[in-house]
């Protein structure tokens, strides 16, 4: 009786390992995967694939008062924009060493 059942167990085993393998075979197909492309390479010459990416920077008014803000965004199109500190009183020439352009969040 133990053989049948290590007999079963080894049988299942190959099974799951070639079903693994025919779904391994499925993703790469050009009609999508089965996870609906939650997980993506990016290629540089995609333009259609949705470009999601966050930075800080820090946004100045007029009297150099500036505040450090989290900007999420996907391409072009701001997604979420939150304050990471208070507000900080700058000199008129201090420039963010971050770089960026507080202009536009998102490029």
């Amino acid at each position: 009786m133990k053989w049948m059942e290590f007999s079963i167990v080894i049988v299942a085993l190959i099974l799951a390992f070639a079903v693994g393998l025919y779904f391994d075979e499925l993703r790469g197909l050009s009609w999508g995967s089965l996870t609906g492309a939650a997980v993506q390479d990016i290629d540089e010459n995609m333009s259609d694939v949705p470009r999601m990416y966050s930075w800080t920077t820090a946004l100045c008014g007029l009297d150099s008062r500036c505040i450090d803000v989290h900007v999420e965004c996907n391409g072009s199109q701001i997604l979420n924009v939150m304050p990471v500190s208070n507000i900080v009183w700058h000199t008129e020439d201090w420039d963010d060493p971050r770089g960026g352009n507080p202009e536009k969040l998102c490029k």
